[in-house]
Formats: structure tokens, sequence, C-alpha cells
């Protein structure tokens, strides 16, 4: 398969991951991907980053090195109800 795109994605914000936005985004345009989201883990989660970052994200380019960058933030579920 040869996927063009990476609907989820993490970064060293989240204590469990090692590369920089950036540093995603180089890779996947290494390996011709045109497309990743950036969904650090969400508030409900004990590895969640600052809060600060869950708003700032918003500064991260459009794009890096080609590479469309979507910025979101993994959905926590913590109820039937939402």
């Amino acid at each position: 398969m040869d996927y063009k795109i990476d609907l989820h994605v993490h970064s060293n914000t989240n204590p469990h991951v090692f590369s920089t936005i950036k540093e995603n985004a180089e890779y996947a345009s290494e390996i011709g991907m045109k497309v990743i989201a950036i969904t650090n883990h969400g508030p409900a989660l004990e590895d969640t980053p600052h809060w600060w970052h869950l708003l700032n994200v918003r500064i991260v380019p459009d794009y890096i090195n080609g590479v469309r960058i979507l910025k979101g933030v993994e959905a926590n579920i913590v109820g039937e109800n939402g």
C-alpha cells in the first residue's frame, strides 16, 4: 500500500514520543506523504501536553517541506454521553 496521508501523528509534547512536528513532517516528505495530522492527546489523558501546546499548535505552519500539516487533538470519549 502507498499511503499519502496519516491522520494520527503525535509529537514529542506527548511524553511517549521522541519526534518533533518538524521531524515528523520531514520524514513524511522523505517517504512521499502529502498530509499529516498532529493529534496529540486530549485533556482527559495522564500524558496530555500542557494546555498551552493544545492552544498554540495553531501557529505551526500549514506546510513543512511540502507536507500539509493538519492541527487537531486526539478526542477523549469519557462516557456514553460524551
